[in-house]
């Protein structure tokens, strides 16, 4: 699976390389910038520590706090060149489609004078109300809603799947895509 947990010399929480970050370093060779909106359940540590050091990512993570792996404090913001490209969100045990997309909306107000070439979404759905790994309240039209904020707000996006581990993960991709495209 494509894995948000993988660093660039391990394998780590089901992932075995990081897709995203793949993606990311070939459109850093081509000078494009790159912001990454990873909404997984789970903080994206392998993703963030890839990028930790660089301007050229921006990595936002809305994730719940205090779940696996344990990363993805506010305090983390990156270092070196890197400081302040890290926005880590983390929501308490509980939340739902209220503190998820205000939470988005925290994220796309500060990354605006970031002005990416492209957006890449890690989009998992393990916050949906039936997964039984975190403890999450998200809706289906959470996820709609989701993707029409980022596809409202930037033009190029892709999107890699991240966690989701109950019965209905294709219909929360079909709501976020419809989301996204819906302009």
């Amino acid at each position: 699976p494509p894995g948000h947990h993988a660093t660039s010399n391990k394998a780590m929480g089901f992932c075995l390389f990081n897709n995203i970050a793949i993606a990311c370093k070939w459109l850093n060779e081509r000078n494009k910038k790159v912001l990454i909106i990873d909404f997984d359940g789970h903080h994206g540590n392998g993703t963030q520590s890839i990028f930790y050091r660089t301007d050229q990512v921006l990595f936002c993570s809305i994730h719940q706090k205090n779940s696996f792996p344990g990363t993805g404090s506010e305090k983390e913001v990156g270092a070196g060149k890197g400081r302040g490209y890290t926005l880590n969100v983390p929501i308490p045990a509980g939340s739902g489609d209220d503190i998820f997309l205000k939470s988005l909306e925290k994220i796309i107000e500060r990354v605006n004078s970031f002005k990416p070439d492209i957006v890449g979404v890690y989009a998992g759905f393990d916050g949906y109300y039936a997964d039984e790994l975190l403890d999450l309240n998200y809706s289906l039209d959470s996820f709609y809603k989701c993707g029409k904020m980022i596809g409202r707000n930037f033009k190029n996006v892709f999107a890699d799947l991240g966690g989701g581990y109950h019965q209905d993960v294709s219909k929360c991709i079909l709501s976020f895509v419809r989301g996204v495209n819906q302009k």
